[in-house]
């Protein structure tokens, strides 16, 4: 039976998709989804997806929505190779890393854009956005060291970072003399023989946007985490180390002293982020794909990180939702009081973060966040969720699944190894969240 795949014209994500799809060979019976007329709010398509984003996936009843997971699920399943999305876990690793690194920045700061232009009627775009949308695009470059965007071979990253890169050239040129190995790659990417799935759903967007834009170690050795006590995604690496048995060698890096723009540092992680992972040499960004490697390489079964097809599918699907939204949207408001010196929290950014709450709430419907097993989602959604309770509360009454499942998570046996994290966050933040 033919997947279908729920999804606008002209979305990137959804473009993603279509990419992977004619890249294995896979037919898809696409089912529109209007954005303008909301129909990602009724309650039909809440069903499905109660985050309302699109694309979602129905593989004969197996429902997923995250363009990055579901790319991730059908490679998996329709692949007639394994070439798309590598089973070597330092060359997967690689992959779900730039996955990551989508979601939550290259893709999540050209959304935000693209929210404030189509559904809020923005007449110019703030500095800062287009700021932090070049930013992105200049650690894309940076992570851009071979032909490909994770390695040697073309993967299910390189349509991520296509669909994304090529849309949000409407804002930022993706130009040759700035960007030189991005449009060479682009270039490549282009030739493929079905890149025309994709072309369309450009032109699509180029042409909605076009007169909205505003002008203007050895391999017994200890790996080492760089990392700052107190941060959530490093926190959540703690725990999965903890669960896995596994030592760390912690490195600090002081983000107030800027030890994260020092040259050495970036040299492992352009993007300038903790936490950053040495293993043995293997170097590797980002808390989910961090957590996916290590549950990999040093679990003693598979319950963190599942092999079945559609349970891991579900633990990657959390994975970016964390990574793009619930963890994102706490830290755009951290960030303005710990290194901006906000004095107020603007209400939008507080319902935003509020709405992820209530999302988490809805996804969690079995006893952990991807069903009945801890895996490493769990780890991300507990340092994301406890954390950003310094600004709204997970109380009882208005979470009541989650409030169950945190004092899950609480009684763990290693769960003492965030909480010295968590209390280190809350007391930095405690005079500096204002009233």
């Amino acid at each position: 039976m033919t997947p279908i795949l729920y999804g606008f014209a002209g979305s990137p994500s959804v473009g993603s998709v279509l990419l992977c799809a004619k890249a294995l060979g896979l037919n898809l019976n696409i089912k529109p989804v209007d954005l303008f007329k909301l129909e990602h709010l009724k309650s039909k398509f809440l069903a499905l997806n109660p985050q309302h984003t699109v694309p979602v996936l129905d593989d004969e009843g197996f429902i997923l929505s995250d363009s990055h997971a579901i790319n991730a699920y059908l490679a998996s399943k329709y692949g007639k190779d394994t070439s798309l999305y590598p089973v070597d876990i330092k060359q997967r690793a690689i992959v779900d890393q730039r996955l990551h690194y989508d979601s939550s920045s290259l893709f999540a700061r050209g959304l935000v854009i693209s929210k404030i232009i189509l559904f809020e009627g923005a007449k110019d775009i703030p500095q800062k956005n287009l700021d932090l949308l070049k930013e992105a695009f200049e650690v894309s470059e940076k992570l851009l060291q071979k032909e490909w965007i994770a390695g040697d071979q073309l993967t299910i990253a390189d349509f991520s970072f296509v669909t994304s890169l090529t849309s949000w050239s409407v804002y930022i040129p993706l130009s040759e003399k700035e960007y030189p190995k991005l449009a060479a790659w682009r270039k490549r990417i282009e030739n493929l023989p079905y890149y025309y799935v994709y072309q369309q759903s450009l032109d699509t967007f180029v042409k909605l946007m076009k007169n909205k834009v505003p002008k203007a170690v050895a391999t017994d050795m200890a790996p080492t985490l760089y990392g700052i006590e107190g941060s959530p995604p490093v926190g959540a690496v703690l725990l999965c180390a903890k669960a896995l048995d596994l030592n760390l060698n912690i490195k600090p890096v002081d983000l107030f002293n800027l030890e994260h723009l020092k040259s050495d540092f970036l040299a492992l992680n352009p993007q300038h982020t903790v936490p950053v992972l040495d293993d043995d040499g293997f170097i590797l960004s980002d808390s989910h794909a961090i957590n996916a490697y290590l549950a990999s390489k040093y679990g003693k079964d598979k319950s963190l990180y599942p092999e079945d097809l559609k349970k891991r599918a579900i633990v990657d699907q959390r994975l970016h939702y964390d990574s793009s939204t619930l963890f994102s949207r706490g830290l755009v408001i951290s960030k303005s009081i710990l290194f901006e010196d906000a004095t107020d929290i603007p209400q939008k950014n507080l319902d935003l973060l509020k709405e992820a709450f209530e999302v988490s709430e809805k996804l969690l419907q079995k006893e952990w966040i991807a069903g009945d097993q801890l895996t490493i989602a769990d780890f991300s959604f507990v340092t994301s969720l406890t954390s950003c309770t310094v600004y709204i509360p997970l109380s009882e009454a208005e979470y009541p699944k989650l409030a169950a499942w945190r004092k899950r998570m609480e009684s763990l046996p290693y769960y003492y190894v965030y909480q010295q994290s968590l209390d280190k966050y809350v007391e930095l933040m405690k005079d500096k969240v204002p009233k």
